[in-house]
């Protein structure tokens, strides 16, 4: 590993380079001036002797880091081995269960083993939901920037404002460095009361941070919201502590009890209604999709149109290891373009840079090669015989170098 400084100066040629907001580049140059990217432009128009160190590289893509906006590190000791229900709900039902006899050794490797997956297929920015939020120090070699999205549920009882405030302040002590940092996550609406999201909101505000939420994933969801009826209904009937009303959706209950604030990242959004998309256009939230997890449960089309037509920030992400095969995003790059085969590379592209930065609240410091930014870049494989575009799909092929804040590491 070589480690970059406020005083080196490095040019990186690579054969195609993806910059700004999706400009492919052939032999392409970009410079990088201790942890900032300086620039860019054609290879034949840089002089070498004005750098402190030159990386040449071969058969390759570079491209900014990629973004994960969801993600379960925790639940990797699930891969190949997931609960298989006939439904969301029976699937939730063995989640919870399976989540009761965690063994920490188990989580911990899996956190571990996970953040090295994530960096091995050119994700540089993580946010992953920890259900396991004391085992964390156990993964701090994780090598991507990490936001640990501290899950909270008080399903069963109330959690009092000082109780979650002396928790989440003690996570905060222990994670926050150079690599990570800090964000919380009331579970969903069926697990958080109204209480609940409003205390969280509040320390987010507080604390500038992020608040993510699970949000009308379903279709149990939506009956359980909508009609008071369903498997989700008739599981969680009579066990709700707090009162809730029939006939409302979960974005709009959401809404009404408080529980939505500006720039809040939204899980999921598979059910909603037209006045939903309002809801979420004026408290500029932003979506997640998880395209094979969506798949793996068989929910409804995601109504990407809609989405489009309210101007929402959407971007894609794989969820965990209990509902996905890898947690490498061109494999949910390539999904999607199997069933969208109208979109085009460069949207895909940006829905796993730019617009996760946004929705992560980075845009000015990554998900771009652009001037100013960090230096999180990629070095994409690529086959010799496919066009440049193609590296996005190449879900097999193990990214081999990547620098992280002008630091270059070799994998």
């Amino acid at each position: 590993m070589t480690d970059g400084s406020d005083s080196v100066k490095t040019l990186i040629l690579a054969p195609w380079a993806v910059v700004e907001d999706g400009v492919i580049v052939e032999a392409a140059a970009v410079w990088v001036e201790g942890d900032k990217i300086g620039g860019w432009a054609r290879a034949d128009g840089v002089d070498r002797k004005d750098y402190d160190q030159v990386v040449e590289l071969d058969h390759c893509v570079l491209s900014p880091g990629w973004l994960n906006a969801h993600t379960h590190w925790d639940y990797g000791f699930l891969r190949g081995n997931w609960p298989r229900g006939g439904s969301f709900i029976e699937w939730l039902q063995q989640m919870v269960e399976v989540k009761r006899r965690a063994d920490r050794a188990a989580v911990s490797e899996a956190m571990v083993n996970s953040a090295e997956e994530s960096l091995r297929s050119g994700c540089t920015t993580v946010l992953t939901i920890c259900s396991f939020p004391e085992w964390i120090p156990d993964a701090f070699q994780a090598a991507p920037r990490t936001i640990w999205a501290i899950e909270w549920i008080d399903f069963l009882q109330p959690i009092a404002a000082d109780f979650l405030e002396e928790r989440m302040s003690e996570y905060m002590r222990r994670v926050v460095n150079f690599h990570h940092s800090i964000a919380i996550s009331p579970h969903a609406p069926y697990t958080a009361s109204p209480d609940l999201y409003r205390m969280a909101l509040d320390w987010a505000s507080r604390y500038n941070v992020i608040c993510t939420t699970h949000l009308a994933e379903s279709e149990a969801e939506w009956k359980m919201w909508t009609e008071g009826d369903g498997e989700m209904s008739e599981w969680l009937s009579g066990r709700f502590w707090w009162q809730w009303t029939v006939g409302q959706t979960p974005v709009s209950s959401l809404v009404q009890s408080g529980g939505m604030t500006g720039g809040m990242l939204i899980a999921h959004g598979n059910y909603l209604c037209c006045e939903d998309y309002a809801w979420l256009k004026r408290y500029d939230a932003t979506v997640v999709h998880c395209p094979r997890c969506h798949g793996f449960f068989g929910h409804q089309d995601f109504d990407w149109e809609s989405y489009r037509r309210s101007e929402i920030n959407v971007c894609v992400a794989t969820d965990s290891l209990a509902s996905t095969s890898s947690l490498d995003l061109r494999g949910e790059l390539f999904y999607l373009k199997q069933q969208n085969p109208e979109w085009s590379e460069r949207e895909l592209w940006r829905s796993v840079t730019l617009y996760p930065a946004r929705g992560l609240r980075l845009a000015d410091c990554c998900g771009r090669i652009s001037a100013g930014l960090n230096a999180d870049l990629v070095a994409f494989p690529l086959r010799k015989e496919l066009e440049p575009w193609s590296f996005i799909y190449e879900e097999n092929e193990t990214v081999s170098w990547v620098m992280m804040g002008g630091k270059i590491s070799v994998i």
